[in-house]
C-alpha cells in the first residue's frame, strides 16, 4: 500500500518535471553582462595576487592554469533554457573617411583603421550545457559588419554551471 502511494506520487512528480522542462526548453534566456567573466583581465590577476614584478601574461595564464579567455556563470535553472550570450569584444573597423589610404586623414590619424567594440552573439542549446567545457570559436568566420572584423582570431569560452 505505501509502495503504491509512492509510486504514484513519483509518477506525477515525473510528469510535472518533464512538462516543465519540455516547456522551458523552448525559451530563450540572455544571459546578464555581470556574468561574464574575463580570468585572463588584470583585475582577475590582481585578485589572486599574480600581477608579481616579472610575470608575463602568458606566465600567468600557465601558473593559474587559465585556458579559455571568456567564462560564462550560468546557473543550473537557466541551464534549461536556450541561453543567448552577448559577448563584448574588441574590433578593428576601417576608417569610413579614407578606408585607410590617405595617411593625413582627421577621422583615423592616418592609421587607417581605429578600435571599437561589437557583440559577438551566441546562442547555446540546453544540450551543450556542460560544466567545465570550453568551446572554441573562429572570429575569422564571424563578422560584425562590412568593413569590421574582429582582433582577436580564436576565442575560447568555458562554461560553469553554478548552483
Amino acid at each position: 500500500m505505501q509502495r503504491d502511494a509512492y509510486d504514484s506520487a513519483y509518477q506525477k512528480y515525473k510528469i510535472k518535471f518533464t512538462i516543465r522542462s519540455l516547456s522551458l526548453a523552448g525559451h530563450k534566456f540572455v544571459l546578464p553582462q555581470s556574468r561574464i567573466v574575463y580570468p585572463s583581465s588584470m583585475t582577475y590577476f590582481a585578485q589572486r595576487g599574480l600581477l608579481r614584478v616579472g610575470f608575463r601574461t602568458k606566465d600567468r595564464k600557465r601558473y593559474s592554469g587559465i585556458n579559455h579567455d571568456v567564462s560564462l556563470q550560468i546557473r543550473k535553472k537557466e541551464a534549461l533554457f536556450r541561453v543567448l550570450v552577448k559577448i563584448p569584444l574588441t574590433v578593428r573597423i576601417l576608417c569610413p573617411e579614407c578606408f585607410g589610404s590617405n595617411i593625413y586623414c582627421e577621422s583615423c590619424g592616418g592609421q587607417g583603421t581605429y578600435k571599437g567594440t561589437r557583440n559577438l552573439e551566441v546562442l547555446f542549446e540546453p544540450e551543450l550545457m556542460v560544466n567545465d567545457r570550453v568551446y572554441e570559436f573562429e572570429l575569422s568566420r564571424f563578422r560584425p559588419d562590412k568593413f569590421i572584423h574582429f582582433k582577436k582570431k580564436i576565442l575560447r569560452v568555458k562554461i560553469e554551471i553554478l548552483p
